[in-house]
């Protein structure tokens, strides 16, 4: 099995459109089996062209399938600060980081 119980996961969900706001998850696995993984954690609405995330502020739990090609699922440390999280913009580039020095690249697109 890939994941793990407990393990730390960044979940986008693909946009199919362009001016579709993305949806991303971040939280931790309590469970995965057959190619579905179940994820707790928070949303958050990504707006692209605005260059902003609104974290969503029930946690939630998700049932995500790691076949369909509609996400994409990213471990993360075990260091990271999930409760941290936030999204910045430096040039052209999305990253998510928890103020450490721990950061991951979400979306190299131009941003309007």
């Amino acid at each position: 099995m890939l994941l793990q119980k407990n393990e730390k996961v960044h979940v986008i969900h693909r946009q199919f459109f362009d001016k579709e706001n993305g949806r991303s998850f971040i939280g931790f696995v309590e469970a995965c089996d057959a190619g579905v993984i179940r994820i707790r954690g928070s949303v958050f609405n990504i707006d692209f062209p605005r260059a902003t995330a609104a974290r969503v502020p029930e946690e939630v739990t998700r049932f995500v399938t790691l076949v369909s090609g509609d996400y994409i699922v990213c471990p993360l440390p075990d260091s990271v600060d999930l409760a941290a999280i936030t999204y910045q913009v430096i040039g052209r580039e999305v990253r998510i980081t928890d103020g450490s020095d721990w950061n991951l690249l979400v979306s190299g697109q131009t941003l309007h």
